[in-house]
């Protein structure tokens, strides 16, 4: 029997493979010539990996790891790029599916909203740490976001961000910030709708490598490497990579755990509950955490954990909950 579905290459493991290996630069340096909008000849030989980890001591500070660094050189000038693959199962399963309720399509954007914040974190490290001491801030680099996302705010591919004046978009308060958001989804969808191939030769390839990301259907994404433009050896690269990753059986497992997604999905949601104006300082905010996630079915070891209670304090007050209600 032939295996069909692999494992999406939206998942950051995958991608990490595909865009951040220094042995496919080249398949990087496509991408980005997609995102900027600059010719990938331009762009060949003038972009390198950058460590993913906060390089400064910062021993108050939370440590994080990016799924991909980047210093671009762009007609002379460098800027630095975070690409961060924000993948969820449930986003495409619902694309193809449309199986999500009103229920969860709410925790889903809540979640979503999570992911976007952190990833502004990142942002911002590497626009701090882009400064050595006794440097002037004309030494500042520029930092761009790349939001790879399964999702989006309006069903947009593509969203342009800047910090500007809301009263006045046109006043832009620095260019030395920039997000850029892309629906993997909505990408698929316009592919197989035909409206990509009205775009130029950037937006095309753009729109073609993320419905590559967004199906877990081998075929599929075979095909749409050849519909890339693009040099025919670069075509041929890019499949080798996906083969192997095809044939990694470490990567079937991941695919096919639905419980590991599953509990992602609940440690993502209590923390987005504590965002969305939960104060761990007030009991009754944490008990109300605590019973909403039960009502969502979040193992009580989990809700625990986010909470910072022990498991005996959820129990206490979920049977509190449930002696109230009989």
């Amino acid at each position: 029997m032939i295996k069909e579905e692999m494992v999406p290459l939206a998942m950051d493991r995958c991608a990490k493979i595909l865009f951040g290996k220094k042995q496919n630069l080249d398949i990087t340096t496509l991408h980005i010539s997609s995102i900027l909008k600059v010719d990938y000849d331009k762009l060949e030989g003038k972009i390198k990996f950058l460590p993913l980890s906060n390089p400064k001591d910062r021993k108050k500070s939370k440590k994080t790891e990016k799924d991909i660094v980047l210093l671009v050189e762009v007609d002379g000038k460098n800027q630095l790029m975070v690409l961060e693959f924000n993948y969820f199962r449930k986003d495409l399963e619902n694309m193809f599916k449309n199986t999500l309720e009103d229920a969860d399509r709410r925790k889903l954007d809540l979640i979503h909203k999570l992911k976007l914040d952190r990833n502004l974190q990142y942002l911002l490290e590497l626009l701090v740490d882009s400064l050595n001491a006794g440097e002037d801030y004309t030494k500042i680099l520029p930092a761009h976001l790349i939001n790879i996302n399964t999702f989006s705010k309006y069903k947009k591919r593509k969203s342009n961000y800047q910090f500007v004046d809301i009263e006045n978009v046109r006043d832009c308060y620095s260019k030395k910030l920039q997000i850029t958001n892309i629906d993997i989804a909505e990408s698929y969808k316009l592919v197989y709708n035909g409206k990509c191939e009205i775009s130029n030769k950037h937006e095309y390839n753009l729109c073609i490598l993320s419905a590559m990301l967004a199906t877990w259907k081998y075929q599929e994404v075979i095909k749409l490497i050849e519909k890339l433009r693009t040099k025919e050896e670069l075509k041929e690269k890019i499949k080798e990579v996906v083969r192997k990753m095809f044939k990694d059986k470490n990567f079937e497992s991941i695919w096919y755990n639905r419980k590991d997604e599953q509990d992602r999905l609940d440690r993502s949601l209590l923390e987005a509950y504590k965002l969305d104006g939960i104060d761990e300082g007030r009991s009754e905010q944490q008990k109300d955490m605590v019973i909403n996630s039960y009502k969502e079915k979040i193992p009580f070891e989990t809700i625990a954990k986010i909470c910072k209670l022990s498991l005996k304090q959820v129990n206490n007050i979920i049977n509190d909950y449930k002696k109230n209600i009989a």
